[in-house]
């Protein structure tokens, strides 16, 4: 970690402005549930789920936790999670064993934590049985809470979602340019010097939708998440410490059929 924040500060991204609101953000998905065909798994944090029962998820879901720095630098952190035997979750997994904890638990998949400058890389698999080849399939998060992810500015209440940003990497890797929020702030500077402000978020974001190849393969794709400020730093009257101890969770990462 002492990597990570050396390269927050060389690059200028821990101000005194950001390091308030990061304090207690947590993107929670504890306990991912991870599923084959269409079984189900109720329980706190993120499931994974299909909404097919010609659809599979791959057995590994691999998560880099990463900081880019200024001229090609960078500090990454991998940790790889497998299916338990017999089971329908994912747990850490190193050199050939599952990792456990100091009371002997394997510690099951969860995300806790992210700040400015930081990213969060999340690799998934998955392949359709033959007879589904050539249709259309969608990659979504749904079940999006923020019962304790709420700020007022100015008498309006919006959602720590308008902070979090989501891409799916090009096949090269790349992030693509344009930017996704989970939830859109729409501002509007009035002529007397207020805003109008207005938040979009349905509770589910589609992240991708392709044709299913013609060959029974796994297709992967890698989801980030990191926080802009952007969409926040347009309103007005807000403060460092509107967002402390703000958090919000992902009920479900699914995958389905068609458009939504």
């Amino acid at each position: 970690m002492k990597k990570f924040f050396s390269l927050l500060k060389r690059n200028k991204l821990i101000m005194p402005f950001v390091s308030l609101i990061v304090t207690g953000l947590m993107l929670v998905a504890s306990s991912l549930a991870w599923f084959s065909m269409v079984d189900r798994v109720d329980g706190g944090g993120m499931t994974v789920g299909v909404d097919n029962r010609f659809i599979t998820f791959s057995d590994e879901i691999t998560v880099v936790r990463g900081v880019a720095a200024e001229g090609g630098g960078s500090y990454t952190q991998t940790v790889v999670y497998h299916k338990g035997e017999d089971e329908k979750k994912y747990y850490e997994y190193k050199d050939g064993a599952f990792v456990r904890d100091e009371e002997g638990n394997k510690i099951p998949f969860e995300i806790k934590g992210l700040f400015p400058g930081e990213y969060l890389d999340i690799k998934i698999a998955y392949k359709c049985s033959a007879n589904l080849a050539g249709t259309k399939y969608r990659l979504y998060f749904t079940n999006i809470t923020d019962s304790n992810g709420k700020f007022t500015v100015k008498d309006k209440e919006l959602s720590i979602l308008g902070i979090y940003r989501w891409n799916v990497l090009d096949k090269d890797g790349a992030e693509p340019a344009e930017k996704h929020w989970f939830s859109e702030y729409t501002v509007t500077d009035n002529a007397d010097g207020s805003q109008t402000v207005e938040e979009k978020n349905n509770g589910t974001v589609e992240l991708k939708t392709e044709i299913w190849p013609n060959v029974e393969e796994f297709v992967s794709s890698t989801i980030r998440l990191s926080v802009d400020l952007e969409q926040y730093a347009k309103l007005k009257g807000t403060t460092s410490n509107l967002l402390s101890e703000k958090q919000f969770s992902i009920g479900r990462l699914g995958i389905g059929m068609g458009e939504s």
